[in-house]
């Protein structure tokens, strides 16, 4: 019986139906079950929403369905085993490259996936398309810290930000963002304020945004020296003006 976690309910699965009620599954991420992870995982795509919904995140426990005459190791086979004998449109997304993140709008980590055009995670219940997403920024980016954020500006102007990756990671986002031609830029230790960054977006074009970006951090990493030829006038009309924060 499998738990479906996005409509908390269980049910049985088959290629055409969920707890007999008929679903149209385009797609199947299949994330297999193994003696360190107990549960065998789906992320299932659906060509129409089922309960407003257009996927669904089910697992299963390879614990819970283990008999007292079977070994571990055959629990875990005959799970997935199982999950492979339902005629799903099935992709085992365990062997793409991942990132741990802490998903936009969430509270928890969670895997996120790269496959070809797509990143995705199962307990996010996310699926975006590169073809989605205009530009991507790392934030919170030092030499001191563990970890930084990753933002995805979307082409409808919506903002999602993936906190908490690995900086060791960064490169496996990097390289799916340039194989998908996605630009990418590099920030300094604070996040970004995006009302004023949209706001520029109207005038200037990524790299020019990102050029001024990291020269107010050079900037004030200077301190406050005083510069010859620098008016309080000609200070105002800098592009990130204070008054605008």
């Amino acid at each position: 019986m499998f738990q479906c976690v996005n409509l908390r309910k269980k049910g049985k699965l088959s290629s055409k139906t969920f707890n007999n009620d008929p679903i149209q599954i385009e797609k199947a991420y299949f994330f297999p079950c193994s003696l360190t992870e107990e549960f065998v995982k789906l992320l299932l795509i659906l060509k129409t929403p089922y309960k407003k919904k257009d996927k669904l995140y089910l697992k299963l426990s390879w614990l819970k369905e283990l008999t007292k005459k079977e070994e571990d190791e055959d629990c875990v086979k005959r799970i997935n085993n199982y999950i492979k004998s339902l005629d799903l449109p099935l992709v085992q997304a365990d062997q793409f490259p991942s990132i741990d993140t802490r998903l936009h709008k969430t509270s928890f980590m969670s895997n996120l996936f790269f496959e070809n055009d797509k990143c995705l995670s199962a307990e996010g219940v996310y699926l975006k398309d590169a073809s989605e997403i205009e530009v991507i920024f790392y934030e919170r980016v030092t030499s001191y810290t563990k970890t930084f954020d990753a933002t995805f500006v979307l082409k409808d102007n919506s903002i999602e930000t993936h906190s908490c990756v690995d900086r060791k990671k960064m490169n496996i986002l990097s390289n799916w963002a340039k194989t998908n031609k996605i630009e990418c830029y590099e920030t300094g230790p604070d996040p970004l304020c995006w009302k004023l960054i949209m706001k520029q977006r109207k005038e200037k074009n990524w790299k020019q945004i990102h050029d001024l970006l990291t020269a107010q951090v050079s900037s004030e990493e200077e301190g406050s020296e005083w510069e010859a030829g620098l008016t309080e006038e000609e200070a105002s009309d800098d592009d990130f003006d204070e008054e605008d924060y």
